[in-house]
């Protein structure tokens, strides 16, 4: 009997006791922990809810669950939440950051001074609070009251469904606070706010003032129909431009400017216009600004930045009469650009009769052009029955606003 072999192994026995007593002690720390720690689960948006909530990743197994995460995390994922929520609002905050660069520059003011201006800001709080991610804008002094109102009673009451998001862009105090009064969304934007050149003709100042809100618009990531006060919506455009989702812009036939017509046999009337917020319509806003000989008419800048994008237009021939077209045009060019020119069927313009009048989606009856005043305006929507306004609307419902006003006013 040997008492330090007797010893050794004592040792030994004693070590191994203690290195499962301590494995067994660390097993245990090791499993509480892992079962009190938070369990982060990657997020995945939930297409079919248009991103508004998450979704546990497909590789998590279907019962782990999601326990309490930090104050600090929790204010993350609502962040990002709303604003994956609202992609235009995500391009909102975005956008403040990128450079701008508005047409005309020519005749407007410095890019800084048109992009902080009071108006601006305005129109800033309002594209904050609507729904949805496009606006339908149309533009109107005082002098086209009668025209502008007898639109909005259209777009409410006439058009299946409604239009949506509606603002008003005014080009002088009165209109705007008439408007204000009955709570009918506008923007106030005179010319004098915007041009920094001399231009005596009021036409080309209403053209450079429009252009450059729709320009915002589409800057803070918003989609923007254009619309002309005398363009009277019959039934809701935004079902034509549901066809054409991959569509950057959609107009409809035109005529001018006179050069562009000749080598196309079409070009674009801005007087429905649809301006989506994509990446490719970046490219175009930059070539807008960057015209060296443009012109004091939107739709005539339009259609020269569509030449110098070097449009082809898939389906036409410069030989053929777009008046005996029934089917819309496509063109795509540089950048991918793709755009889209609504018919005469469905749009109206040089070719409006009373006869088709049901299957327009637009009334934009061309006026005289020798007599384009406010009384040839109505009497071309009234020839198209696209005329609702009663003959003392002006009388009437002045203690109403907004939807119950427009309601007041139009004929039964």
């Amino acid at each position: 009997f040997n008492s330090n072999t007797v010893m050794m192994k004592l040792k030994k026995y004693l070590l191994m006791g203690l290195l499962v007593v301590v494995g067994m002690v660390c097993a245990f720390i090791y499993n509480n922990r892992k079962s009190s720690t938070p369990q982060i689960v990657a997020p995945q948006w939930d297409q079919q809810n248009n991103g508004k909530k998450f979704l546990n990743n497909r590789r998590t197994k279907p019962d782990a669950k999601r326990v309490t995460l930090s104050p600090a995390w929790e204010q993350f994922l609502e962040r990002k939440k709303e604003l994956q929520g609202n992609s235009r609002w995500t391009n909102f905050r975005i956008s403040d950051k990128k450079s701008l660069h508005f047409p005309q520059p020519h005749y407007s003011k410095e890019d800084a001074v048109i992009l902080h201006s009071p108006w601006t800001e305005e129109l800033r709080s309002i594209l904050r609070n609507i729904s949805g991610n496009q606006i339908s804008m149309v533009t109107s002094s005082a002098e086209h009251q009668d025209v502008l109102v007898n639109w909005l009673t259209a777009a409410m009451f006439v058009a299946s469904p409604p239009l949506e998001n509606i603002l008003v862009l005014s080009l002088d105090e009165a209109l705007y606070y008439f408007l204000r009064e009955r709570k009918i969304q506008s923007l106030y934007v005179s010319p004098e706010m915007v041009i920094d050149a001399k231009i005596d003709r009021v036409f080309s100042q209403v053209h450079i003032v429009r252009i450059t809100v729709l320009r915002l618009i589409n800057h803070y990531g918003f989609d923007v129909v254009n619309y002309d006060c005398d363009a009277v919506v019959l039934k809701n455009p935004d079902l034509l431009f549901e066809k054409y989702k991959a569509a950057d812009m959609i107009g409809t036939f035109g005529k001018g400017p006179s050069q562009l017509f000749n080598k196309w046999g079409v070009t674009l009337n801005t007087g429905v216009l649809l301006l989506r917020s994509t990446a490719r319509m970046e490219y175009f806003w930059e070539y807008m600004s960057s015209l060296t000989h443009p012109t004091t008419d939107d739709q005539g800048n339009i259609n020269l930045v569509l030449d110098e994008l070097d449009v082809k237009w898939t389906n036409l021939s410069p030989k053929e009469n777009i008046d005996n077209i029934h089917s819309d045009i496509y063109g795509t060019g540089r950048h991918r650009l793709n755009v889209v020119l609504l018919s005469f069927d469905v749009i109206c313009r040089h070719t409006c009769n009373a006869a088709y009048r049901d299957s327009y989606y637009v009334w934009h009856a061309l006026a005289i052009k020798e007599n384009r005043t406010v009384a040839n305006k109505i009497e071309q929507a009234r020839i198209g029955n696209a005329w609702f306004l009663r003959l003392d609307w002006l009388s009437i419902g002045q203690n109403l606003t907004g939807l119950e006003w427009l309601n007041s006013i139009v004929i039964k």
